[in-house]
C-alpha cells in the first residue's frame, strides 16, 4: 500500500507532460532547428524591396499581357513612325495636299498621297483625313511594336469632280515634281510624271488657279473642269531668274533685264544719252551674281559700273582712276573677281565681294617725247586661278642715229619680253619665261587660249622659226606638237558652267554651228545640236545655256536636250565688236592689232 504524500503517475498523460524536471535520456539531446536562408533574406529589409519588385513585375505581366493595357503602357515609352497613303476610290490615283489629324497633330499628304505620321505611340489609333471636295474620312491606325502600321492604303471618296493636270518646265519640257496647283479652295500636288489630280466643284466649266514651286516663277492658270485629260491642262513653269542685258528700244542704250521665258521685260538703269554705240559694254559673271558695266554716262570716257544680281543701281569700280582721260578695257570674271585694264598699263583686279582693287601687274615705258620705248600687255587669259598673260615691247622713233632708231638702241636693247602669271587676288606671281630682245631678232610673244585649261604661247623672232610653249595646270612647258599651221586657226571659246563641272561652245560647219558640251576642261565632248543658228554666249545656273542669234537674239536651252527645245528672251543690244567669252570668263582682252587671239 503506497504511502500518502507519494506522487501519483497518470498512465493517459505523456511521460514528458509527466515531469518537466525529468531528465532526458541521452539519446533523446534537444535538438535547435536554425530558420532558412531563403526566409532569412526575404524578412530582412533587401529581402522586402526586392519582395516588391518582384511584386510589381508579376502585376506589369498580367498588364501587358491585356491588349487594352499593354499598349496603354507601352506607348508611353516606345513611339515610332508611321506611313500611309491615300488613293481616289474612284481614279485610284494618289490624293496628295490632304489632311490626316491625329490627336492634337496634323499632317499632310506629299505628291505620291503619303504621309509621314511621326513620334506615334504604339497600339491603335483613330485618325481623320480631309479635303476639299472629298468626304471626311476616319480610319483606325494600329501601330505595332514589331511590324509596320497598318493599314498602308486608304482610299478616299471624291465629291467633287477629278481633274487631271500635268505641269512641265517652260524651258526643258521636262514634267515638274512637287509643283502645286491651287484652285477652289483646294489644291494638289505633281508627282515624278508632272501630273496631278485636283477634284473641283462640278457647277463650273473653268476655275483659275495658280500653279507654284520653289525655284520657278509662279503662273496664273485657267482649269478646264473636265476629267478628261486636255491639253488646255497641261501648265508650264518657268525656272526662277532673269538675265540682263543691253538695248536700245527707247532709243538710248539701257540696262534692262527679263525672266528666262522673256516675260517681265522692265529697264533697271536708264541711260543717260551719252553711252557709245559700239563701246558699251555688259559682262556677267558665270553666275550671274555680279554684272560689270562699261559705258559712257556722265563723263569723257567710259568707266566701269558694277551691278549686282537683283540690284537696281550702279556703283562706279575703281573710283581712284578718276581722271577725264582714263581708259578702261574689261578683261573678264573669274568668280568674283573683275579683270581690267587701265590705261592700257595697270592690270587689275577688283573684288566685287569685299570692293577690294589690286594692281596684279604694270607696263613700264622709257623714254621722252617721240623717242621711247613701252612695255605692252598681249591678251591676257583667265584660266582656273590663274591670270595668264605675255608682255612686249614696241617703240616710237622720230630721231635717227646713223639711220639707227635711237629710242630702239636705247630702251630695246637688253630687255625681255615674259610670260607671267598671277593669282586674281595678286598672290602668287610668277615669271614663267623671259625672252631676250637683241635689235638683230626683236621677239614678240602672241597667245591663244586651247580649251579652258591651258594657252599656247608663240615666240616669233626675227626670221627664225616660231616657238611654242604651252601653260597648263600652273607650268610653262614646250609645245612641240603646235605648228604655225595650227597656232592661226580659228579660236574655240569654250564656256565653263558656274559648278565648273562643264563646258560648252561651238564649231562651224557648212554655213551652221554644232554645239557641244564637255567636261570643264573641254574635252569627252558631246554633240548636243547641229545646223543651228545658235552662238554659245554662256550659261544659267548648270542646267541652262544662253546663245544668240544673229549676234542680238537671246535664247535659253536645257542642258539635257537641247534639241528639244529654245525659248527666246530677248532681243537685245549688239555692240559693233563680238564678245565671245574665254573659258573661266566671260569677256576677253584684245591689245594690239598683230596679235593673234
Amino acid at each position: 500500500m503506497a504511502e500518502k504524500n507519494e506522487p501519483t503517475i497518470k498512465e493517459d498523460l505523456p511521460i514528458e507532460a509527466a515531469s518537466e524536471t525529468a531528465a532526458p535520456k541521452p539519446e533523446e539531446q534537444l535538438v535547435i532547428k536554425k530558420p532558412s536562408r531563403l526566409r532569412s533574406f526575404f524578412s530582412s529589409k533587401g529581402g522586402k524591396i526586392t519582395t516588391a519588385i518582384l511584386a510589381i513585375l508579376v502585376i506589369i505581366g498580367i498588364l501587358l499581357g491585356i491588349p487594352s493595357t499593354r499598349y496603354a503602357i507601352l506607348g508611353t515609352f516606345i513611339k515610332k513612325d508611321a506611313t500611309i497613303t491615300l488613293i481616289d476610290s474612284s481614279t485610284k490615283t494618289p490624293v496628295s495636299d490632304a489632311t490626316v489629324i491625329l490627336g492634337d497633330k496634323q499632317f499632310k499628304t506629299d505628291s505620291d498621297g503619303k504621309a509621314t505620321l511621326n513620334d506615334v505611340s504604339v497600339g491603335p489609333h483613330s485618325i481623320t483625313i480631309q479635303k476639299n471636295y472629298y468626304s471626311d474620312t476616319t480610319v483606325t491606325l494600329d501601330v505595332w511594336i514589331l511590324k509596320s502600321a497598318e493599314p498602308s492604303q486608304i482610299e478616299m471618296q471624291a465629291t467633287g469632280r477629278q481633274v487631271p493636270i500635268s505641269v512641265i518646265n517652260t524651258v526643258s519640257l521636262l514634267p515638274i515634281d512637287g509643283a502645286t496647283i491651287t484652285a477652289a479652295n483646294t489644291s494638289a500636288l505633281t508627282d515624278s510624271s508632272g501630273d496631278a489630280t485636283l477634284v473641283l466643284p462640278t457647277d463650273q466649266t473653268e476655275i483659275s488657279g495658280t500653279v507654284s514651286l520653289d525655284g520657278y516663277n509662279s503662273a496664273a492658270v485657267t482649269i478646264t473642269v473636265t476629267s478628261e485629260a486636255v491639253e488646255g491642262n497641261t501648265f508650264s513653269l518657268t525656272p526662277a531668274g532673269y538675265v540682263y542685258f543691253l538695248s536700245k528700244r527707247t532709243g538710248v542704250i539701257n540696262v534692262m533685264k527679263a525672266n528666262l521665258d522673256g516675260t517681265q521685260q522692265e529697264v533697271v538703269i536708264e541711260g543717260t544719252g551719252s553711252e557709245e554705240e559700239g563701246g558699251t559694254q555688259l559682262v556677267a559673271t558665270r553666275d550671274w551674281s555680279y554684272s560689270v558695266i562699261k559705258a559712257r554716262r556722265d563723263s569723257k570716257n567710259a568707266k566701269l559700273y558694277l551691278l549686282p544680281y537683283g540690284s537696281s543701281s550702279l556703283s562706279v569700280i575703281d573710283t581712284e582712276e578718276a581722271s577725264e582721260d582714263t581708259t578702261f578695257d574689261i578683261v573678264g570674271w573669274y568668280n568674283q573677281y573683275l579683270i581690267y585694264i587701265v590705261n592700257g598699263q595697270i592690270l587689275k583686279s577688283y573684288n566685287a565681294d569685299t570692293n577690294t582693287i589690286t594692281a596684279l601687274d604694270q607696263v613700264v615705258r622709257e623714254g621722252s617725247g617721240n623717242n621711247y620705248a613701252s612695255e605692252y600687255f598681249g591678251a591676257v587669259h583667265i584660266l582656273e586661278d590663274k591670270i595668264v598673260y605675255a608682255k612686249n615691247w614696241s617703240y616710237s622713233c622720230k630721231t635717227y642715229v646713223s639711220n639707227a632708231c635711237a629710242a630702239y638702241s636705247d630702251y630695246i636693247s637688253g630687255k625681255n619680253a615674259t610670260i607671267t602669271s598671277v593669282n586674281p587676288d595678286g598672290s602668287s606671281k610668277q615669271t614663267l619665261k623671259q625672252v631676250a630682245i637683241v635689235p638683230a631678232e626683236y621677239p614678240r610673244i602672241s597667245s591663244k587660249a586651247i580649251k579652258t585649261d591651258q594657252v599656247i604661247f608663240r615666240t616669233s623672232s626675227g626670221t627664225a622659226p616660231s616657238t611654242y610653249d604651252r601653260y597648263q595646270y600652273g607650268s610653262l612647258s614646250t609645245a612641240s606638237d603646235i605648228t604655225d599651221a595650227i597656232f592661226v586657226l580659228p579660236k574655240t571659246t569654250y564656256f565653263v558652267s558656274p559648278s565648273g563641272d562643264y563646258s560648252f561652245w561651238y564649231e562651224s560647219r557648212d554655213g551652221k554651228n554644232v554645239l557641244f558640251l564637255g567636261d570643264a576642261a573641254g574635252n569627252n565632248a558631246v554633240e548636243v545640236a547641229s545646223g543651228t543658228d545658235f552662238t554659245p554666249l554662256g550659261w544659267y545656273s548648270d542646267d541652262y545655256l544662253l546663245v544668240s542669234k544673229d549676234g542680238s537674239e537671246l535664247y535659253i536651252l536645257p542642258r539635257q536636250d537641247t534639241s528639244s527645245n529654245s525659248v527666246k528672251i530677248t532681243d537685245f543690244h549688239k555692240p559693233a565688236y563680238s564678245w565671245p567669252g574665254a573659258g573661266y570668263s566671260y569677256g576677253w582682252y584684245y591689245y594690239g592689232g598683230y596679235l593673234d587671239y
